[in-house]
């Protein structure tokens, strides 16, 4: 259903029963459509807002991916590794490793969140999303910038105007975050 990005983990249910209603009517103890809406409301707070959002972008590549295919419905969900290893390498080189990382994991939180077994080898997934990371177009890198020095603190200084309560504000905070920053390992 069309619906905002946050949304897609829990409205975009997989074709097909209910996994945790099929589970439950093997088991001796009924559990209600409502019951099953709880769990889905509860397990879905687990992940903050911008997960959500996160793994629902993820969830829609996925889907258009499946779509241009033709890959019916009720192949999406539980992923075969073999889909799934397709989806990611063909996102290769145009998407960062992170990228395909939280598509990945956007995939897994959905199998979870409805039942679903996640059956895709990890040593598999590793070799693509680290393959995928060195196929990573050089255009798409941002370069080395000059690290930040004392020297370039010392012409901020001299540029500024230490008796302008704003300035010595703004200069404060720059020495505060270049020392704090520099020293990070001790704390670490």
């Amino acid at each position: 259903p069309h619906c905002l990005a946050r949304e897609r983990l829990s409205k975009w249910t997989p074709s097909g029963n209910n996994a945790r209603l099929s589970l439950s009517n093997t088991s001796d103890v009924p559990v209600s459509e409502e019951q099953l809406d709880c769990i889905l409301e509860v397990m879905g707070s687990s992940w903050a807002q911008s997960t959500k959002e996160t793994y629902g972008v993820g969830l829609l590549v996925f889907h258009v991916y499946c779509d241009s295919l033709k890959i019916p419905e009720d192949q999406h969900c539980p992923v075969s590794p073999t889909l799934l290893l397709a989806f990611l390498s063909s996102c290769a080189g145009s998407y960062s490793g992170s990228a395909l990382a939280n598509y990945t994991a956007s995939l897994k939180a959905w199998h979870l969140l409805h039942g679903h077994p996640w059956i895709v080898n990890a040593k598999e997934l590793k070799a693509i999303i680290d393959g995928a990371m060195v196929l990573v177009p050089e255009s798409s890198k941002c370069s080395k910038r000059e690290p930040f020095t004392i020297h370039i603190l010392s012409i901020i200084c001299s540029s500024i105007n230490l008796s302008d309560h704003r300035d010595t504000a703004i200069f404060a905070c720059i020495t505060t975050t270049f020392y704090a920053i520099a020293r990070a390992h001790s704390v670490t």
